[in-house]
């Protein structure tokens, strides 16, 4: 919004433009998207007013596929009819039954090569868990065991990204303390127990729908200057961190490059602790799976018809990019080299609610007076100070080019107004034995004669955004 300075706002309406390059993501968003928007998908529950989200009733489904739910499905042919009942996808499109399927339903491969054995078995694979987990839904739903039932999930409105997932490591750890008697135990153990993920299914699974539908991450689009351009395919140094961030199941199974206890950047960070919690384990979202990062082709916005290309924009209109793109889809383009001419972002899974770092109103401040900064801003920045001590104990030696520069202050060397505490915070990072110690001798440091140095250290990190959020008002018409 900006103002013309007689008293009238002006709305300026924008649209990202924002290319998912994880297939399976975008597929699951294309078809959960359907539901909440097809008045004509089965399965779906509204309220008369059509003011709530629409809920999928998989006991209903449950109610049509009682069988399955116990033997699972047999043939292809079941399994591409419950596919697109349920969860509308179409395997069939326009090809006559006849020609797809023999006389028992299953695939007729030589005449449809895109159905490989192997594409084939990963489909029924999923199609079968997707049902067991309804039916494990529905069991735990009706348990006599608070803890157990309590983990079931009511309003679900994305059926296919909330039971084409294995069952969460926290649900299974759950049902494990339950009596061997137990209607829940007994069809866990039956149908998952001892069942391995089914990740390399479930990218099958998709590479095949992928052949059906116009969502392929890795074909071209168009960008906002409505140019044809092409997404992210090669497997690059970013994908593949992403990637290794969303295999494991824990801290401790990350690679040392990435693991806290050698990069202690991460264990301050603040997507590190949306993905993992306290004690090291990945987090779960209320629909009980995992909270994983997403990596996406980032490529420009638009105002109206005129739309500008992210890698071309001044530094006026990258901020006005930034800001829209965050308050209408919490997206964020990372950091780039000014003549990279590619634009990537990486963000938190899930809805925007979900993956907003910071809820935007903590920023608004109606009457203009006083500091616009938020207190979590300055925690956050607590945080970085404890990166920043750590690795200067790592690098204290200075014996190379980058513990040189690792033993000084590298985030905060502008924000930290006074030289006697930059050199009180680096006195700390020389004189303590480890790395463990060193929270516990910041603090004591920082709280000392009545919080002193916290309290200029907060100050200093307010009048750093004040004064560059001042800077940029002088820009703004109407301000």
């Amino acid at each position: 919004m900006t103002s013309d300075g007689k008293g009238e706002t002006k709305v300026l309406e924008t649209a990202t433009f924002f290319n998912n390059t994880l297939t399976s993501q975008a597929l699951q968003d294309k078809f959960d998207q359907d539901f909440l928007e097809n008045s004509g998908r089965n399965y779906r529950k509204t309220n008369a007013l059509g003011t709530e989200l629409p809920t999928f009733s998989y006991q209903t489904v449950l109610a049509k596929y009682e069988e399955a739910s116990v033997k699972g499905f047999k043939t292809d042919q079941e399994v591409f009819e419950y596919l697109k009942d349920v969860f509308n996808i179409d395997l069939v499109q326009n090809v006559a039954y006849k020609d797809l399927f023999d006389s028992k339903g299953y695939v007729k491969r030589q005449q449809n090569p895109i159905f490989t054995k192997l594409a084939l078995d990963s489909i029924k694979a999923v199609a079968n868990n997707t049902l067991f987990k309804m039916k494990l839904e529905t069991l735990m739903s009706q348990s006599k065991f608070d803890f157990i039932k309590n983990k079931a999930r009511t309003n679900i409105s994305t059926p296919l990204s909330s039971f084409v997932g294995d069952v969460p490591v926290a649900i299974a750890s759950k049902i494990k303390d339950l009596p061997n008697t137990d209607p829940v135990k007994i069809y866990h153990k039956e149908h998952f127990y001892s069942a391995r993920p089914l990740n390399s299914e479930r990218k099958n699974f998709y590479e095949t729908i992928e052949k059906f539908y116009n969502v392929v991450n890795s074909a071209s689009f168009l960008s906002a200057e409505n140019k044809l351009e092409w997404s992210i395919r090669e497997w690059n140094h970013l994908l593949h961190t992403v990637s290794i961030l969303n295999s494991v199941d824990n801290v401790y199974e990350l690679p040392e490059s990435l693991n806290p206890n050698t990069y202690p950047f991460a264990k301050h960070s603040v997507w590190y602790n949306m993905l993992f919690d306290e004690a090291g384990n990945r987090r779960l979202d209320n629909a009980g799976e995992k909270v994983m990062l997403e990596a996406a082709n980032y490529s420009g916005y638009q105002f109206g018809e005129i739309g500008k290309k992210t890698t071309n924009l001044s530094g006026d209109t990258k901020m006005l990019q930034d800001l829209f793109s965050f308050l209408t889809d919490s997206t964020v383009e990372n950091l780039r080299p000014g003549a990279k001419d590619s634009s990537f972002s990486v963000r938190i899974s899930g809805n925007k609610q979900a993956r907003t770092y910071f809820k935007p109103e903590d920023f608004i401040n109606f009457d203009r007076t006083g500091a616009l900064i938020p207190p979590w801003v300055t925690r956050t920045f607590q945080h970085y100070l404890l990166f920043e001590v750590t690795r200067m104990f790592q690098d204290k030696a200075k014996s190379t080019k980058r513990e040189k520069l690792g033993s000084d202050f590298i985030i905060l060397g502008n924000i930290i107004q006074s030289e006697d505490l930059k050199n009180a915070l680096k006195d700390v990072a020389y004189s303590v034995n480890s790395s463990e110690e060193i929270e516990t001798a910041v603090y004591n440091l920082l709280l000392k004669d009545s919080r002193a140095l916290l309290k200029e250290f907060n100050s200093n990190v307010v009048s750093f955004f004040q004064e560059r959020i001042e800077a940029y008002k002088e820009k703004l018409p109407g301000m």
